[in-house]
């Protein structure tokens, strides 16, 4: 999927997956791992934390770090 949308001019590819038990989701103290366009990243990381996270973790430029994402 990163090698298709990364032709689309503009668009970008990230794999996010998030950690943490339903009371932690409740309480927006869930952790994300983030794979991916470094200012796609940085651009999401900054919405989502502290609206729903309370840390985002960067695993850098491959997709395919992320788990569960290929």
């Amino acid at each position: 999927m990163d090698k298709l949308l990364s032709t689309l001019p503009h668009v970008h590819f990230l794999c996010c997956p998030v950690t943490g038990a339903p009371p932690a989701a409740k309480a927006r103290q869930l952790i994300i791992a983030m794979a991916g366009h470094y200012a796609s990243k940085k651009e999401v990381a900054y919405l989502l934390v502290p609206s729903i996270a309370r840390k985002a973790i960067d695993l850098g430029g491959n997709v395919e770090r992320g788990a569960g994402c290929s």
